[in-house]
């Protein structure tokens, strides 16, 4: 196991027989990208107007400055041994990929992108893959890059692949290609994107466009025929496959109330149910640092890998010794008063996001009495916010109702 890992790790709940949640990069606020597949690991983290780039070092993270300082990253590939690509933006002037040199922590310019989505290397040819508002891109040095021509010029946000067979989306377009993308193929099949195969093959993709045909589709034949799986509202990720359980998650709660659940190889869900997994999921993918299967959750709460997802459907139960905290009134006004069960904290460091992430207010670490903590509300406007709860290595994130 990584040593970093093994110094920040701590079980938030165990029990024989259930699945395990464990936090990932504690001292890191912000995550909205990581990429633990490669080394150095890399984390990309908001806080307030200003974006980071977080590098593993093997005994630390090591924060630097992105380019423009307020540009978030959606995605990293390193170029060779010395340089790291990064895709940053989100409709701004200055999106594009950059190079970032791994030995001197220099910034330059690779190329202008408009709002790029993902920026990925694939095996098959050695290529790298840009998809941004306006197509998908390809280079093989990493230098120069020309769209693929022969799908369109449409937004593209997903690419995925298995062996020689790749698989796009353009635009409502789906795209495949069985020749490691020398020639491409459209699909009957619309809508569809966030393309996941297993390892064997099996191709899944998710809808998530409004329609009456949300939810999860697969396709036998590489993307050249689909067949639906399950209907459902707001899948927004597919994850990696263990043996026929696939990980998904939802942008708002599902039929069963829950934004992760496990598909299991008979098509059935299984619900994962914790505390720091009840927010909208942002991303889902392989977590390499442990010898067994796991898989990260990165979401509002922050990331998050599981263990002995297989093993049984029960969620894992929070320690007894962890405190809880309650808010009240809600909706606040200007006071409000948090309430702690359990092991109560001597004090608490409090802070307040928007829905999107965004801190917006950090009143610091406050003394608790009598299990209470008072706390007056700055200025914010009527709306929904978050109120971020730490202390004594446990973190809970409540809803608070602002009015004005």
């Amino acid at each position: 196991m990584n040593k970093t890992l093994v110094i920040l790790l701590f079980g938030l709940s165990a029990i024989l027989g259930a699945f395990e949640v464990f936090p990932f990069a504690l001292e890191i606020e912000g995550i909205h990208h990581a990429n633990l597949q490669q080394s150095p690991l890399v984390l990309g983290n908001t806080v307030g107007d200003q974006c980071f780039l977080q590098l593993d070092t093997g005994s630390g993270w090591v924060q630097y400055n992105t380019y423009m300082k307020s540009l978030p990253i959606t995605g990293s590939c390193l170029r060779n041994a010395n340089t790291l690509m990064l895709a940053m933006g989100g409709g701004y002037w200055s999106d594009g990929v950059y190079n970032f040199d791994l030995n001197n922590h220099s910034w330059q310019l690779n190329e202008w992108f408009y709002w790029p989505k993902f920026l990925l290397k694939y095996p098959g040819n050695n290529h790298f893959y840009v998809g941004d508002a306006t197509g998908l891109l390809h280079s093989a040095d990493g230098i120069n890059w020309d769209w693929v021509y022969s799908i369109g010029k449409y937004e593209c946000n997903s690419l995925a692949w298995h062996g020689e067979h790749l698989i796009t989306n353009i635009g409502d377009r789906v795209w495949y290609s069985t020749d490691s993308g020398q020639s491409w193929q459209m699909s009957p099949m619309t809508l569809l994107r966030g393309f996941r195969f297993t390892d064997q093959g099996i191709l899944y993709g998710l809808m998530n466009a409004g329609s009456d045909s949300d939810g999860l589709w697969r396709s036998q034949d590489y993307g050249m025929s689909w067949n639906v799986v399950f209907y459902t509202t707001g899948l927004c990720q597919i994850g990696p496959d263990y043996d026929g359980y696939l990980p998904l998650g939802w942008d708002q709660p599902n039929e069963n109330s829950l934004f992760l659940q496990l598909k299991a190889p008979d098509d059935s869900l299984i619900p994962l149910s914790h505390p720091v997994l009840h927010y909208p999921v942002w991303d889902l993918e392989a977590f390499p640092l442990v010898n067994t299967p796991s898989f990260y959750v990165l979401n509002l709460a922050g990331i998050y890998f599981l263990t002995n997802i297989t093993e049984a459907n029960d969620p894992a139960i929070p320690p007894a010794s962890l405190w809880e905290a309650s808010l009240c009134p809600n909706p606040v006004n200007k006071f409000l008063e948090l309430s702690f069960s359990g092991q109560i904290p001597a004090r608490a460091e409090i802070s307040i996001f928007d829905l999107k992430g965004r801190k917006l207010a950090s009143p610091g670490s406050l003394a608790t009495q009598e299990g209470k903590l008072s706390l007056e509300i700055p200025a914010l406007a009527s709306g929904i916010y978050l109120l971020r709860i730490a202390a004594d290595d446990h973190t809970q994130i409540l809803r608070m109702a602002v009015t004005r």
